[in-house]
């Protein structure tokens, strides 16, 4: 096989990331009695979501280099050196984790990891069907990542408790609002301001802030979520109504991830401090 693919997307990184902050945070103040996690768990939790991840990037990547080979794009995919690699992180990732699937605290993970192993599969679906970039996708894919949310608070607190629902759908908010800022901010610092896409995107954003307070507003009233914690989007609600009113309000790409992973500390510290 050539050399292994490293995934370039550092947004996925700090979507995988942040939601063990905000873990260990909650695990001080104790919203549920914490678990007795050795450091090794962590570590391993970690590193298999990072592998699994990464297994996900070898197989959308092959999937790429296949789809355009018409009827014989499954010979194509699975003759990838992506296919191949997938598959080495992907083991490599069940390795990591198998050790925290067969604790009886941790039986959680195992449906969580199947959760993510036929969402990968839905999203190389999507993939396949060449909308990996359509708002469908971008939501799809956010869902995903999220899954890291529930997995690091099943470590923390040594199985699913109540209220995790709630802090799961923060967290797929945050990320799909995240993409999809992302991907608006995007359109107009390389395509520029007159891109025939950008209104689009725009009204994309628009509409899921406003699909946000909806569902926010529902989780409320059943009690899934504090008003505390809705309120930790707050700072990620005040730049994309920014970035509506001046989709050019980053001039460059690497200013935009830079505030991206800003936005991710200061959300990941809030929901740990608020939610």
């Amino acid at each position: 096989m050539s050399r292994p693919p490293i995934p370039k997307e550092h947004g996925a990184w700090v979507m995988l990331g942040w939601p063990f902050l905000s873990a260990m945070l909650l695990s001080i103040r104790q919203p549920w009695m914490p678990a007795d996690t050795h450091w090794l768990d962590w570590l391993q939790l970690v590193l298999a979501a990072a592998l699994a991840y990464s297994a996900f990037d070898s197989f959308r990547r092959a999937m790429r280099q296949a789809r355009a080979r018409g009827d014989g794009w499954f010979a194509a995919f699975t003759g990838n050196d992506g296919f191949r690699w997938g598959l080495a992180y992907g083991f490599i990732a069940l390795l990591m984790g198998y050790r925290l699937f067969i604790a009886p605290e941790h039986r959680s993970l195992c449906w969580l990891a199947t959760v993510g192993a036929v969402s990968m599969l839905l999203n190389l679906a999507i993939v396949r069907g060449r909308a990996e970039r359509s708002l469908i996708g971008e939501l799809f894919g956010a869902l995903t990542l999220s899954l890291a949310m529930p997995a690091a608070l099943i470590l923390t607190f040594g199985g699913w408790q109540v209220g995790f629902t709630g802090l799961w759908t923060l967290a797929f908010l945050f990320n799909a609002s995240g993409i999809l800022y992302a991907r608006m901010c995007r359109e107009a610092v390389v395509v520029g301001i007159e891109s025939e896409g950008l209104p689009t995107k725009v009204r994309q954003l628009a509409s899921f802030m406003l699909a946000s307070f909806v569902i926010l507003g529902v989780q409320i009233a059943g009690g899934k979520v504090s008003w505390t914690g809705a309120l930790s989007l707050l700072p990620m609600w005040l730049m994309m109504r920014a970035g509506i009113k001046n989709p050019l309000i980053h001039n460059s790409i690497k200013s935009l991830g830079f505030t991206l992973l800003g936005q991710a500390i200061v959300f990941a510290l809030l929901m740990g401090i608020t939610a």
